[in-house]
């Protein structure tokens, strides 16, 4: 809104994370199955983010499917790959079981590790445990950072569980952003010509 200085907010009740100073957003998803824990509106996105830079948003949340029209898009979009976050070994953080309203029982959960605000930067740190049902567990963990003097975001995962595991890194794009994949980088350009740097390490 014009004439409102728009600042980091916690919304933990919600388990909605805001990152933001000037023209820099992000937001981390970390929010539990609601509805006591049927999820009819829940879809797998937890850890998930979304990143914009001034009017331009860049890794976005691609939306929904119609209820009941179309149950094969609707559990599409309700799937883990659908959302910037990670999929472990080619399964849903919560199994769909087919219903459109409801998600499969499920012991997963989310859990805020930290949220941290100063004039430098916002930080905040959250995991879950929707992989804990894995004969080999697995919990994954993320941090967001927004560095706001560099209006820079970082995203740090990290694992924690047993045995050998597939791990698929999802960044679903604006229709506006194209990218150019380097070595160790990936360089997003809008229409307008506006390059956006996203940089990648294995440590």
């Amino acid at each position: 809104m014009y004439g409102i200085d728009l600042e980091s907010r916690p919304y933990s009740h919600g388990g909605i994370y805001i990152l933001r100073h000037l023209s820099t957003y992000a937001m981390l998803v970390a929010h539990q199955v609601g509805v006591h824990g049927n999820g009819p509106h829940k879809h797998n996105d937890w850890l998930s983010i979304e990143i914009c830079s001034g009017n331009q948003p860049i890794f976005i949340d691609p939306g929904t499917g119609c209820y009941t029209g179309n149950i094969d898009l609707r559990n599409k979009y309700r799937n883990t790959a659908a959302h910037n976050t990670v999929v472990i070994d080619n399964q849903d953080q919560i199994p769909l079981d087919g219903s459109i309203f409801s998600l499969s029982p499920s012991s997963g959960k989310t859990e805020l590790i930290e949220w941290y605000n100063d004039d430098d930067e916002t930080r905040v740190s959250a995991k879950h445990t929707g992989y804990m049902r894995f004969q080999d567990p697995v919990v994954h963990y993320r941090e967001i950072r927004l560095i706001k003097k560099e209006h820079k975001v970082s995203i740090k995962d990290w694992f924690a569980g047993n045995g050998i595991h597939l791990l698929e890194w999802y960044f679903h794009l604006h229709p506006s952003i194209t990218n150019l994949k380097r070595d160790t980088d990936v360089l997003l350009t809008n229409r307008e010509g506006h390059i956006y740097q996203f940089d990648f390490h294995n440590q």
